[in-house]
């Protein structure tokens, strides 16, 4: 048996403002959602927005994308490799089946919209590292501050922290709700993510992302209308990684993390395949043999530190498991098997005990991608290295993406379709409201 595991992974009524740096061109934009086709040759339109650049190049749901600009298209990655790689504005050959009919069309993608907020300023620029150009964004109640700001750190893949046609997006959520509440919100793109340009984020190591939030970070207490003396990390999943690495380097206001995990990946991952099949109705002798797997093809890859080839090359025998968590033969989750040997190596007990600041460990009670023994397990770890700095957060009705749901079992089966919880704002903002309150309790005259 193998099957994909679900891994960790308002208020203001004036019009938007907005500035955009030129350095980085902006990405094409298709305006479609794909998945797999039916055979599973090549990938289906499964969702066209109206008036969109697909929508007026005459894409229509059901459509099977065979060919973009005579490359092959079997896989969304390899749509969206391609459609990277292009330029807004022109037109494209392409092949398409429609109805059992193949199709030679001309395709036309427009330029990505940006992010827009009603009542806030939205400033698009840049900052480099060793990997290349990342995108970064800063979002900000109009005024002129300085306002505290939330650094947001996201999960483990490749895919874009940016949300410019709003709507449901999560992170759009987040970003809106906070910065109604009076507070920046700065993110930073992964290398080779969104606008950003250099290695792909598929290619690059644990150490290298970081080094793009360490850019990102000395980029951010130099912005205008943003206080340095208030940053606050705020890691999601993987991003609850990253934050404490940061956060143990350079002066932050406060850390929290969101459905993330302290123990190593190869525990995660075998605690949560057994887990997650058991909330699935997987039969339990399928479930044993599937850990057993998962236990030795993790050993090799992030303890034996093998790369996923030599792992295919040298254990044929497992070959189906492993395909099944690396479809490509080169990749998990669409990261290097660089990005898990470092993973695997690093030591969040004791990364956590070097953090000064305040830390929220912060788990949604619906979350079935992340632990609550984890999170109380941080917040324990970060008191017996200074006590009365860590605290759990339970938010209730949140899963792991930000959506309410009642169970594990609504978040596994309707997520997409669940709203977003507005309880992980509520929560993130009175820890850190409360921080505040302790500050100036304690510079009160005795």
């Amino acid at each position: 048996m193998t099957r994909r595991l679900r891994i960790a992974l308002l208020l203001a009524a004036a019009l938007p403002a907005f500035t955009a740096a030129g350095e980085l061109a902006r990405r094409p934009y298709a305006g479609i959602a794909v998945g797999p086709s039916p055979d599973g040759a090549n990938i289906a339109v499964s969702g066209v927005v109206p008036d969109g650049p697909s929508a007026k190049s005459g894409i229509q749901v059901g459509d099977i994308i065979i060919e973009v600009d005579n490359d092959l298209i079997e896989t969304p990655q390899d749509f969206t490799k391609t459609v990277r790689s292009l330029d807004a504005g022109a037109a494209y050959p392409a092949k398409i089946r429609r109805g059992g009919e193949e199709l030679e069309i001309q395709w036309t993608f427009g330029a990505l919209p940006y992010e827009s907020y009603e009542g806030r300023e939205t400033v698009y620029t840049s900052v480099e590292s060793p990997t290349g150009t990342h995108r970064s964004i800063l979002v900000k109640p109009a005024g002129d501050g300085p306002f505290p700001v939330v650094f947001f750190i996201q999960g483990l893949s490749c895919a874009t922290v940016e949300a410019p046609m709003g709507g449901d997006n999560p992170y759009a959520r987040f970003v809106d709700q906070i910065t109604g509440l009076g507070y920046a919100v700065y993110r930073v793109e992964k290398s080779g993510i969104g606008d950003s340009v250099g290695t792909p984020c598929e290619e690059i190591g644990f150490e290298q992302e970081l080094a793009g939030y360490r850019a990102g970070y000395e980029q951010l207490r130099a912005m205008d209308g943003v206080d340095p003396q208030r940053i606050y990390l705020m890691g999601h999943s993987m991003g609850g990684f990253f934050a404490p690495r940061l956060a143990a380097e350079v002066p932050v206001a406060g850390v929290a993390a969101y459905g993330t995990g302290m123990q190593n990946w190869v525990e995660y991952v075998i605690r949560i395949n057994r887990d997650q099949s058991a909330l699935a109705g997987a039969a339990r002798a399928d479930v044993e043999d599937a850990v057993r797997l998962a236990v030795r093809f993790q050993t090799l890859l992030c303890v034996d530190k093998l790369t996923i080839p030599e792992i295919l090359e040298r254990h044929p025998e497992i070959e189906e498991y492993v395909r099944g968590n690396s479809p490509d033969g080169r990749t998990m989750y669409s990261r290097s098997a660089e990005f898990f040997h470092e993973l695997y190596d690093q030591e969040m007990a004791r990364v956590w005990a070097q953090v000064e600041a305040p830390v929220a460990a912060m788990w949604g009670e619906a979350d079935f991608v992340s632990y609550r023994d984890e999170h109380e397990a941080i917040a324990a770890v970060v008191n017996e290295a200074r006590p009365g700095n860590g605290t759990f957060l339970m938010v209730p009705g949140a899963d792991h993406g930000f959506r309410a749901a009642s169970s594990f079992r609504q978040s596994m089966e309707q997520s997409m379709a669940l709203p977003f919880s507005e309880d992980v704002v509520r929560s993130l903002v009175a820890w850190i409201e409360g921080l505040g309150k302790q500050d100036a309790a304690a510079s009160r005259p005795r």
